[in-house]
């Protein structure tokens, strides 16, 4: 089971995120479930990435793992970030209603 932890702050902005775990939906390679999850994170890290406003640190110690927090984020980032929290708690919620048995979604508001 792919098991992925949200922090956002009270006004929404994305402070946190860690995924570890594989689906174990289908062989490797073809595990539609892991794939889903992948490009959702993989998105919002490379968004947050790109933007000057916002400093994050990333890791990925290991396959089947991945964590990222927001260590600063300027007023003219906020919005993003806070779509970026908005669009992954959305995304991984659909893929979790649809394979509940493959995918755990906790979100904390900090």
């Amino acid at each position: 089971m792919i098991e992925i932890s949200l922090v956002r702050s009270k006004d929404g902005q994305l402070r946190s995120c860690t995924a570890s775990g594989h689906a174990g939906y289908a062989k490797k390679g073809f595990d539609i479930v892991c794939a889903g999850i992948s490009s959702l994170l993989r998105t919002v890290q490379c968004l947050l990435e790109s933007d000057a406003g916002i400093s994050l640190v990333s890791d990925s110690p290991e396959p089947g793992s991945l964590a990222f927090q927001v260590q600063s984020c300027d007023g003219a980032s906020k919005a993003l970030s806070v779509h970026c929290c908005d669009f992954l708690r959305c995304g991984i919620k659909l893929v979790a209603d649809e394979y509940p048995d493959y995918v755990s979604l906790r979100v904390q508001t900090e």
